[in-house]
């Protein structure tokens, strides 16, 4: 990690938000990221990440094809073709 992001990492732990971590060297590092506890960190063996935000698209339905997502419910209604089965459906990506 850079000086820079390591500043970014620990500025945001200062605000409250959640901090991941893992082993630098990926031989050893079975059980990927995991919630940083504690206030200290260790350059040196781990790299840290600010807890990436969940991404959301909505998407239209048809019988044959799915649409592309869309950023927002309001924009894929507005998109949705006469012979949607299923119009805005809401998908949020689950992050562990």
């Amino acid at each position: 990690m850079t000086h820079d992001e390591m500043i970014e990492v620990i500025q945001a732990h200062k605000e409250g938000k959640e901090i991941q971590c893992r082993l630098k060297d990926p031989s050893l590092d079975e059980m990927g990221w995991l919630t940083k506890g504690g206030d200290t960190f260790n350059f040196t063996d781990y790299i840290y990440r600010i807890k990436p935000e969940p991404k959301e698209i909505w998407v239209n339905e048809h019988r044959q094809a799915v649409d592309i997502g869309y950023s927002s419910r309001e924009e894929a209604v507005n998109h949705a073709y006469w012979d949607a089965e299923r119009v805005a459906v809401h998908y949020k990506e689950v992050i562990e």
